[in-house]
């Protein structure tokens, strides 16, 4: 039977996880651009860096700077929001511990994720808006940026306003992420079988 969770305990090839990895940061771009464009209430820039953390540090950390480079390039035109980038480390850090600490991977396993990546990640972004916030006057996503304004206005602080509008939109978001990223990783790697893994040396060689 095909366990995922195996498979990905072992190590690709650099080569490999490096050409991933810049193929999903180009992938979170779009996807990122898409929902702003749509006016959708979800971030989606870290679907393709779920993707790619699967399969290995390397690949997943190469998608998360990447598409926060190009993001901040093309789409920002300045690298205010940069810091963000902490946000997406975050999620290939839970996913590659979770592969590490697990011997299969379930639907609840994925769950599990959704919540604790949602909830990590919307305590981080919520400190890193307040710090951009208050240094460069940073405007981000149009939904997130209603939920804000609407908490302060109640008087709510801006730190806990900021960290209470991102709970409900990275929990669609992470959910997205983590299922649509998860199991097109587990798709990939059927596809793949063993190509681009390391060869394990660690077992003694038969001799004739």
């Amino acid at each position: 039977m095909y366990n995922a969770c195996m498979v990905f305990k072992k190590k690709y090839n650099i080569w490999f996880q490096l050409v991933l990895g810049i193929i999903c940061g180009f992938l979170n771009m779009f996807g990122s651009k898409m929902a702003e464009g749509l006016s959708l209430p979800i971030f989606n820039d870290t679907l393709f860096t779920v993707l790619a953390s699967f399969f290995g540090w390397t690949a997943g950390i190469t998608s998360a700077l990447g598409y926060h480079i190009l993001f901040c390039l093309f789409i920002q035109k300045g690298f205010s929001g940069f810091l963000f980038v902490i946000c997406s480390l975050s999620m290939v850090l839970i996913v590659r511990l979770y592969i590490k600490n697990k011997d299969k991977l379930s639907l609840m396993d994925f769950v599990f994720m959704i919540f604790i990546s949602a909830l990590v990640i919307s305590f981080e972004g919520g400190l890193i808006f307040v710090f951009v916030f208050n240094q460069f006057d940073f405007k981000e996503t149009v939904e997130v940026n209603k939920i804000t304004y609407i908490l302060i206005r109640q008087q709510i602080p801006l730190l806990v306003s900021a960290w209470l509008s991102r709970i409900p939109v990275n929990l669609l978001d992470k959910t997205l992420a983590v299922l649509a990223g998860g199991y097109g990783a587990i798709g990939l790697g059927k596809l793949l079988g063993n190509h681009f893994q390391k060869k394990d040396n660690s077992l003694p060689q038969q001799k004739n």
